[in-house]
């Protein structure tokens, strides 16, 4: 099954079946991203949905901070892929510009809850931020989006779950030389997350 690929919200009110939303960075879809994905397929066939991810381009630390952006491990295309494989229905791929990183949390509830879809349910990880100066979490994310109607799915990550934040790093500078980082990603880093 080909998963449909839109570069705007708008795009959603093409789609006739309520939404559920995976957002995220992604990079690299290692297991703590397949637990949110995983979660927004089964909260989306419960509901007679879709599954559909929300993600950026580029990775949001390339215009916060490129000097400490980390290098990634899959390019844009590559992650599409993963997440087709994953079974998602449908990915947004939004533009992150310094005037995306700039809206307030409650401008970014806004956009994506005035989009012209069904959107009936988020999930994020428990540690996921968003909004001018990550001023936005996921307890925050709940209370904006409950009054349109939103539930939102929190996935809780354990002190052993695989995380972007602290994983990437690691795993680019010791993969090559210990061969972990298919045991933690379930899959090797491949030459396509230079592709960007």
């Amino acid at each position: 099954m080909l998963m449909k690929v839109v570069e705007d919200l708008a795009a959603l009110g093409k789609e006739d079946a309520p939404i559920s939303l995976a957002i995220g960075v992604f990079d690299g879809v290692h297991k703590g991203h397949m637990a949110v994905l995983k979660r927004a397929m089964m909260h989306a066939r419960k509901s007679g949905g879709q599954a559909w991810v929300l993600t950026f381009d580029p990775h949001p630390a390339r215009i916060l901070n490129p000097a400490m952006a980390p290098e990634l491990l899959t390019s844009t295309q590559h992650k599409l892929r993963l997440l087709t494989d994953a079974g998602m229905d449908g990915c947004i791929v939004i533009t992150f510009t310094p005037d995306f990183a700039a809206l307030t949390a409650e401008k970014f509830v806004e956009r994506l809850c005035s989009a012209p879809c069904g959107l009936n349910g988020i999930t994020v990880g428990d540690n996921w931020c968003f909004s001018k100066d990550a001023a936005g979490d996921a307890d925050l994310l709940e209370k904006l989006v409950a009054p349109h109607g939103v539930s939102l799915m929190k996935v809780l990550f354990s002190s052993n779950t695989v995380t972007g934040v602290i994983m990437v790093p690691l795993l680019i500078a010791l993969s090559k030389q210990l061969g972990i980082s298919s045991t933690l990603l379930t899959r090797p880093r491949t030459a396509a997350a230079s592709d960007c």
